[in-house]
């Protein structure tokens, strides 16, 4: 007795299984390597289109970007970058108005370079203005 081959391929439809035996198999499993080769062919030649997210920009930035548990409820809010862990000890003068960067990728840390409406670096984010009431370091 030769054993043969038997594929089942179920339909959507819930029809009868097609039994398929080893020659037609792989006449069909060649078509589906065919189809898929011709579709990458496709998609090598044409451009990609890149999704834009807030974040897009991670490989650029200077800093380190920490996502919290706030960005896997809310994956398309920007993550601002940390350049350090922990306070900053600055001297700050109260008749001077300060821009605190929130995007964390200005070189002047913690005072935002551009302080106005937007970042100059990320523009998701826009720097927080503060007064101090004295004068003094400040942590």
């Amino acid at each position: 007795l030769k054993p043969s081959w038997h594929a089942t391929i179920a339909c959507a439809t819930h029809r009868p299984p097609l039994i398929l035996s080893e020659p037609s198999t792989s006449i069909a499993m060649a078509g589906l390597l065919v189809q898929s080769l011709s579709r990458a062919a496709r998609q090598q030649q044409q451009p990609r289109a890149l999704a834009v997210r807030a974040c897009a920009s991670w490989a650029q930035r200077a800093n380190p970007v920490y996502p919290s548990p706030w960005n896997r409820w809310f994956p398309y809010e920007p993550v601002p970058s940390t350049p350090q862990i922990g306070p900053y000890k600055v001297q700050c003068s109260s008749k001077e108005i300060y821009h605190f960067c929130t995007c964390g990728e200005s070189t002047t840390q913690p005072w935002c370079e551009a302080p106005g409406d937007r970042c100059a670096k990320v523009p998701e984010f826009a720097p927080r203005m503060y007064q101090p009431q004295h004068d003094g370091l400040k942590i």
